[in-house]
């Protein structure tokens, strides 16, 4: 009985850590399924490649063409000016800021947020940063 608990626990443990890794959203369609000549024809186009990390963190490196836009901004309702409909990518150190400021932006009205999750991931995909 014991060993059914402990299995239990690590299935639990697993499962939890996934759902905390993936910033909360698993289904999220995220950077694995978008590949960077995607999203920079994106950015040329006009879609905006947002940093919501601190004015600090931006200054010390940042994906090149991203824009600042810090999380506690989009929490006091300052939102990037592009239509709802334009795809956004969000950014910070590990992704929790960006889900959160995500989650603002859908519940905006944004329709195609895609959160990138962190600057590591961003040159992970071959992203340049300062």
């Amino acid at each position: 009985m014991n060993r059914v608990l402990v299995v239990i626990g690590i299935i639990l443990l697993a499962v939890g850590s996934i759902f905390y890794l993936s910033g909360g959203n698993v289904t999220n369609k995220n950077l694995y399924e978008v590949s960077l000549s995607q999203i920079q024809e994106n950015i040329d186009s006009g879609s905006p490649l947002i940093d919501v990390r601190t004015p600090e963190e931006f200054a010390e490196s940042h994906a090149v063409g991203a824009i600042n836009l810090p999380v506690e901004k989009i929490q006091t309702g300052d939102i990037p000016n592009v239509a709802k409909d334009r795809i956004i990518y969000l950014y910070c150190r590990s992704g929790r800021r960006a889900t959160e400021a995500k989650t603002i932006l859908e519940k905006a009205g944004f329709t195609h947020v895609i959160n990138i999750t962190s600057l590591d991931n961003w040159k992970h995909l071959g992203g340049k940063a300062t």
